[in-house]
Formats: structure tokens, C-alpha cells, sequence
């Protein structure tokens, strides 16, 4: 995966460097970013994003889990259920990658703000500072709802994938108490066009 953006080239090199460090480090969690990008796009132009907050919203997406470079594998690919204390590892990785992203040429604020803040939750119970509602920016929220998506719908080693009927049930049902209702909303009408259009394609 490479990315591609409106940015400068010396942003773009130094973004697609640490993509292939990602990938080396960890393949399903690359993976996971590049599925989340094409979805927070889509999610975007739903939303009919204005062209900077589009462009960082996608920035953002290939980079919310860049800090997991800096998470030990055994802990990235465990099979079993985390400890309390391999779950603190595990959450640092929105503050490492805030990190990372911000030693990133000319990087937009915005996309700083998804990559640190895309685990905080509508009612405060999110990481890593616990912001509630509008206080987390909107394009984390959106990207929070997009990231879930996919964690859900995805294989893992310890869990076996949901439909995304069920995800969106779920999305749904966490509307105004852990996600955004208007990024959960947008993201469910575009599942439903795509899934007119695969009808209508059958």
C-alpha cells in the first residue's frame, strides 16, 4: 500500500516509509489500516467532506495504528485474551503513533487529532484521555466508527468475524452512547447503497 494524497511528496515518502514498516512489523494490522482508508473515504464523501478535512480523514485512517510499530509482537499477535497490563501496552499505541505522525513533514493537525483520539468514545469511556461527545474531533469520531467496522467484520486470530448486519446492529444500538450518531448514521446509509447496488447488479 502507498499512499496518495494532496500533500507534498516529501510527506508522502516519509508516510509511505513508515507504511512498509507497518506491513514488515505486522501484516494484519496494515491490513486493517488499508481497509479502514478505503472505508473512511467512502465514509467521507457521504459525508461530502470538504476536500481538506477528506484528504486528512484519509491521511489519518493510514495512519491510526502506526503507533502498533512500537507494541512488541507477542503482544500485537497473541492468541489468548490480554492481561490487564499487556491491555495498557496495547492502548499506548494511540499516544505512540500521535508520536510518530507528528516527527511527519508538514502533517495536517487534523490528522494528528484522528490518529490520537480515534479510540475516545462518545460517553468518556475511551482512550487515551477520555473525551466525551463533540470534544473528540470529528474526524476521529468518524474514523472511531469506520475502525470498529472493520475490526468487527474482520477475521481475527481470537475471534471469528461478524456480518455487517450484525456490526451495523451493534453501531446502532451504541449510537449517542459510544459512537457518534452522525458518523454511525452515514456509515449505514452508505452499507445500504452498496448493498442496493450489488442487488441491483445481481
Amino acid at each position: 500500500m502507498s499512499a496518495k494524497s494532496g500533500f507534498s511528496d516529501e510527506l508522502d515518502r516519509a508516510l509511505n516509509g513508515l507504511i512498509r514498516q507497518l506491513w514488515a512489523h505486522d501484516p494484519d494490522t496494515a491490513q486493517h489500516a488499508s481497509a479502514v482508508t478505503a472505508l473512511g473515504q467512502a465514509v467521507g464523501r457521504h459525508l461530502d467532506l470538504a476536500p481538506g478535512d477528506a484528504e486528512a480523514l484519509e491521511l489519518g485512517a493510514q495512519l491510526h495504528d502506526i503507533g502498533k510499530l512500537l507494541i512488541p509482537e507477542e503482544v500485537l499477535r497473541k492468541r489468548e485474551p490480554l492481561s490487564e497490563l499487556e491491555w495498557q501496552v496495547m492502548r499506548a499505541h494511540c499516544e505512540y503513533g500521535h508520536r510518530l505522525a507528528s516527527s511527519l513533514p508538514q502533517v495536517p493537525a487534523g490528522v494528528l487529532e484522528v490518529v490520537l483520539f480515534h479510540h475516545e468514545r462518545w460517553n468518556g469511556t475511551g482512550y487515551p484521555v477520555g473525551r466525551r461527545g463533540r470534544d473528540t474531533p470529528f474526524l476521529a469520531r468518524v474514523l472511531a466508527v469506520c475502525d470498529v467496522y472493520d475490526a468487527l467484520t474482520g477475521e481475527r486470530a481470537y475471534k471469528l468475524p461478524w456480518t455487517s448486519a450484525r456490526t451495523l446492529a451493534y453501531l446502532r444500538e451504541n449510537a449517542a452512547i459510544l459512537f457518534d450518531p452522525t458518523a454511525v448514521e452515514a456509515l449505514e446509509s452508505l452499507c445500504r447503497e452498496r448493498e442496493h447496488a450489488l442487488f441491483k447488479a445481481e
